[in-house]
């Protein structure tokens, strides 16, 4: 019995994936959306940033996303809305840091500002 209960808790752990931060391409916020939790949209997330880069001559636009069901536990505090909002303002280059979320989405956990 203690055998078969070895290779469910295997086959349950080997299904976990636990992925490692990823650097994004650095580039400007072109775009910023916040959702207060009385928003419809709230639920799938709280907030995203569109950053765009120059990537072998051309114009690149990833969006990165927090909170909501697309990013779950990846949630960004206030003063770190903040700090992204004035990076926005000022035109800083930022290297964002994430993990994946839902699908293909990016979920930002982290960021470079220069």
């Amino acid at each position: 019995m203690s055998r078969a209960l070895s290779f469910v808790v295997l086959a349950l752990s080997a299904s976990v994936v636990a992925h490692a931060d990823e650097n994004g391409t650095p580039g400007t916020i072109s775009s910023m959306r916040v959702h207060t939790p009385s928003a419809d949209s709230f639920l799938q997330y709280h907030g995203r940033v569109q950053i765009t880069s120059s990537q072998d001559g051309r114009n690149l636009q990833r969006e990165y996303r927090w909170g909501g069901l697309s990013c779950g536990s990846r949630v960004l505090e206030p003063d770190e809305v903040a700090m992204l909002q004035q990076a926005h303002i000022h035109g800083f280059t930022i290297k964002p840091i994430w993990k994946p979320g839902q699908g293909t989405t990016r979920c930002l956990v982290g960021f470079d500002l220069r």
